[in-house]
Order: structure tokens, then C-alpha cells, then sequence
């Protein structure tokens, strides 16, 4: 009987760790940025589709999270606000240096579209809650963990 009670307890402490082991494993896993010492959880667009989806239809966009978009050369790009439903940052990356922040507004029915300041190969999207958080500046290096290159 207290031999049952040991191996339950046993598995149940096995069965404990193991699925922190896994929860831990992955969020370490996730592609993250880090900009003045702040971690921010991203999703990343690579293919063209997922670049014209973007955060559109969203409702919302939680703190310390935004979207990565990847580009495979370096180049002029243009963004756009359509069916955007919650204001956003646009911050233009060229290798690790941030080379512009623009704002992109709610979607009211006519298409707001914002430029690079120069030729980029990558672009954070974030919410403005995020961007007062994380003190994002003209100019700073960002860090990038856990993204893989495609080229």
C-alpha cells in the first residue's frame, strides 16, 4: 500500500518536471528581441504572404510581443495600415541597427502608407504600449535570439 502511494507520487513528481522541462524548453525556444535590456516575444514573416497579412484583422497585440518581418535583401519598403484595428510602430532594422520609426494608424477606410527612411532587411512591428515601455530610439542595435536565417 505505502509502496503504491510512493510510486504514484513518483510518477506524479516525473510527470511534474517533465512537462516544466518542456514548457521551459520551448519558451526559450522563441524568437525573441531584445532592445535596452528588454525582451520582446515576436512572430516572424518571411514569405510574402505573411509580409501583406501582417498584424491586419487583429484586435489587439499583447505587451512585449510584435511581429518580425524578415526580408531576403536589402531594400526600400513600404508598409500599410489596411484593416488595422489598433495603432502600431513601425521600426525599420538594417542588420542590428534601427535605422527609423514611423506610426502606423487604425485602418478608417483609406490606406495610410508609411516608407523606410532608407534601404532595410527587416521590420518590427510592436504595439505603442510596447514601444513607451521598451524606450526604443533612433539608432540602437537590437539583438535577435532564437530566429533562424534563411539565407
Amino acid at each position: 500500500m505505502i509502496t503504491n502511494k510512493i510510486i504514484n507520487l513518483m510518477t506524479s513528481i516525473f510527470l511534474l518536471l517533465s512537462f516544466a522541462m518542456v514548457t521551459g524548453y520551448y519558451y526559450l525556444q522563441q524568437p525573441t528581441i531584445i532592445i535596452n535590456k528588454k525582451t520582446i516575444t515576436v512572430e516572424v514573416a518571411r514569405t510574402w504572404e505573411e509580409h501583406r497579412r501582417g498584424l491586419s484583422s487583429r484586435d489587439n497585440l499583447a505587451d512585449n510581443t510584435g511581429m518580425l518581418f524578415l526580408f531576403d535583401d536589402i531594400n526600400s519598403q513600404i508598409f500599410f495600415n489596411q484593416d488595422m484595428k489598433f495603432p502600431i510602430k513601425v521600426i525599420w532594422v538594417t542588420g542590428d541597427k534601427i535605422v527609423g520609426i514611423s506610426d502606423l494608424p487604425i485602418d478608417q477606410g483609406e490606406n495610410t502608407l508609411v516608407h523606410s527612411p532608407e534601404a532595410i532587411d527587416k521590420v518590427l512591428e510592436i504595439s505603442n504600449q510596447t514601444f513607451e515601455n521598451t524606450n526604443i530610439k533612433n539608432g540602437e542595435q537590437i539583438k535577435i535570439r532564437n530566429v533562424k536565417k534563411t539565407k
